[in-house]
């Protein structure tokens, strides 16, 4: 699932992240168990 920070949104960019872990868990392309990555390769896969 490709995505893209929206900072012309209204939505708060921290919430906009949560939505799309919580997105990407309710598709299943992150399983129960699976390791979410690091804070820096989010924020550069983000960017």
């Amino acid at each position: 699932m490709e995505w893209k920070l929206d900072n012309d949104s209204k939505i708060p960019i921290y919430q906009q992240v949560v939505d799309f872990i919580e997105k990407r868990i309710t598709y299943g392309e992150l399983p129960p168990g699976s390791f979410l990555p690091s804070e820096r390769k989010l924020a550069t896969q983000l960017n």
